[in-house]
């Protein structure tokens, strides 16, 4: 081997390791160019996957609600009674009235102002009642108010005593019947 073979030798083993450099070079790039975009197709996979989660969750709720919603939907005709306009609010006072008469009670009965729905108390009007019983007929009374088909409640509740067993007491109530 002479010079000029060691020196062509030297040449092609240089070429050959700067061929094999420069495709390992190439490959190197072309992992990094495609594991970039690899880890972006990964991403975009996770994201989707927690969107159709989301979305069957959101599905799975909408369909129970409507299951609930055919379940319970006779319930709201009770449930707009429960709780009347106000409007509809025009017949409590002969009510009460019917109830004072059939319980032998002498009462007033006086609207208030309305009073506006705070946290989960809904809205309602006020009202105050003047009663003139004995104890007994007074209770009788308020058992048959409290079965008329209203949601009453009390605020405020006052009672002047009669003189003696069996003498009429003077009952004051303040209360508010509740609306929609």
């Amino acid at each position: 081997m002479n010079i000029k073979q060691k020196t062509q030798f030297k040449n092609q083993l240089l070429l050959i390791i700067l061929k094999t450099a420069g495709l390992v070079m190439l490959g190197a790039l072309g992992m990094f160019y495609f594991s970039r975009d690899i880890e972006k197709s990964v991403i975009g996979s996770i994201q989707k996957r927690g969107q159709i989660f989301t979305q069957s969750r959101q599905i799975e709720n909408f369909t129970r609600l409507k299951s609930d919603y055919e379940k319970y939907q006779s319930y709201f005709p009770k449930l707009r009674a429960a709780l009347p306009s106000r409007e509809e609010l025009i017949v409590l006072p002969s009510q009460f009235e019917t109830e004072a008469r059939a319980a032998f009670v002498n009462q007033t009965f006086a609207f208030g102002e309305e009073v506006a729905a705070a946290g989960t108390e809904p809205q309602g009007i006020l009202f105050s009642l003047n009663l003139t019983a004995t104890g007994g007929r007074f209770l009788d009374y308020l058992d048959r108010i409290n079965d008329l088909p209203y949601f009453l409640a009390f605020t405020q509740f006052d009672m002047i005593s009669g003189q003696g067993h069996g003498n009429t007491s003077q009952f004051l109530i303040k209360g508010k019947v509740y609306t929609r």
